[in-house]
């Protein structure tokens, strides 16, 4: 069965920057070639690893980022090794590219240096602050980035003189990745149309601002700058603190609608079960709600009202385990969740019946490895993985002799420390 790009080749040349755009192509279908360097890219020194050992194949972090794409390797310093990068980026359908900025304009190897070889070549970079900017050459990493980019801003605690917070990953740089990938293809179907390729310069850090939700929206119409608040949308103005601790330890994240029936009905159930009193402005809800007065503004004051609403939450969660909470909830039509660990997010029924989950086979091991599916699913071209992460060098041969090399070339590369 076909894949949306299995007509495509992707030469991807940088490192974790760029990594999480690559797999998004492969995942696809596309032919994605990753370019490393003789000693191999610096996330395959990254914990986890497979085993708990410590060794360049071994690194889950590499795995994750790296699945379903071949590898080759070559030393870009020497002009042997130039001279096959430019050769394999010539050939291919689109570059995505993390190089530090001036690295590959002072190697003779930029999409002006390719451009008239390639015509149709689409390239990608993706750099911390995008090209040509006064910032281009700042020191960065992923923190820094979401830092920078307002996105750090909008997380934390309700107390503000608690420092912000990231998000868990390297969310700056799949960020990026996204904008990336989501350039790639726009600019695949303006090749369609003209049959030229094009530059896309990707900046992680605006990539990061504008997924700040209304915090850019709000300065940049209002002047006003949006507050983090503890486990809520960060906001101009405090919303309602809408998590809670259960009997069991697990929080929940319920969102009170004030001025919806549906939520005090249940409570007029709920409560009573629990042993616990209904508050008299919930009542007086409950009084309108019975003869049919469904005008909100008749009942009681919304920061009374609000107020009860979350401590009659809090008495049933504390007296009730998490998941019973959700479940029960749920099914009085309150939107509600659990807030779930990772591992219970991919081991929970419904991302299992959608595949999530995907076990692949590598070579030197007796058990497959399990590798976090796609959120999305295609009816006429499914995505899928088709390959393990590659070990170092493992397509050399395979892929240099696709672009006209033989194999007595190939020997003397590696004789030569190329490749």
């Amino acid at each position: 069965m076909t894949s949306p790009l299995d007509d495509l080749t992707v030469i991807e040349w940088g490192n974790d920057r760029c990594s999480y755009a690559g797999k998004l192509m492969a995942d696809m279908g596309a032919r994605v070639i990753k370019v490393e360097p003789r000693s191999g890219e610096e996330t395959r020194t990254y914990p986890p690893f497979a085993d708990n050992h410590k060794h360049p194949e071994k690194s889950l972090y590499f795995w994750s980022y790296n699945v379903n794409k071949l590898g080759v390797t070559l030393d870009a310093t020497q002009p042997k090794g130039r001279n096959l990068l430019k050769k394999l980026i010539s050939s291919a359908d689109v570059v995505i590219e993390s190089q530090p900025i001036g690295h590959p304009q002072k190697i003779g190897i930029d999409y002006s240096d390719i451009k008239s070889l390639a015509p149709h070549l689409i390239w990608a970079s993706i750099t911390p602050y995008g090209r040509d900017v006064s910032a281009a050459k700042i020191p960065s990493t992923d923190l820094t980035l979401a830092a920078n980019g307002g996105f750090a801003w909008m997380n934390g605690y309700d107390d503000h003189t608690l420092p912000p917070l990231r998000g868990g990953g390297t969310q700056a740089y799949h960020t990026g990745c996204h904008y990336a990938f989501m350039s790639i293809l726009v600019a695949l179907l303006h090749k369609d149309i003209t049959g030229v390729g094009q530059f896309i310069d990707v900046s992680i850090n605006a990539s990061v601002n504008v997924t700040t939700e209304a915090g850019s929206y709000q300065w940049l119409v209002a002047n006003n700058t949006v507050q983090r608040q503890t486990g809520r949308h960060a906001s101009i103005q405090p919303s309602i603190k809408n998590q809670f601790e259960c009997k069991d330890g697990k929080h929940v994240c319920v969102m009170l609608a004030a001025r919806k029936p549906d939520i005090f009905k249940l409570l007029q159930k709920w409560l009573p079960e629990v042993d616990e009193p209904i508050l008299p402005p919930l009542q007086s809800v409950l009084e309108h709600i019975s003869s049919g007065n469904l005008d909100t503004s008749t009942w009681p004051n919304t920061r009374e009202l609000i107020e009860s609403l979350q401590k009659s939450i809090l008495k049933i969660a504390k007296k009730t385990n998490a998941i019973d909470f959700m479940e029960r909830a749920q099914a009085g039509n309150i939107v509600c969740s659990v807030l779930n660990t990772p591992d219970e997010m991919l081991n929970s029924p419904h991302f299992i019946s959608r595949n999530f989950p995907t076990p692949v086979q590598h070579p030197d091991r007796a058990d497959p490895v399990t590798y976090s599916g796609a959120p999305y699913l295609f009816e006429k071209s499914p995505w899928q993985i088709n390959r393990p992460p590659p070990r170092l060098g493992e397509h050399n041969k395979e892929i240099f002799k696709e672009i006209g090399l033989s194999l007595q070339d190939i020997d003397a590369l590696q004789r030569d420390s190329v490749i």
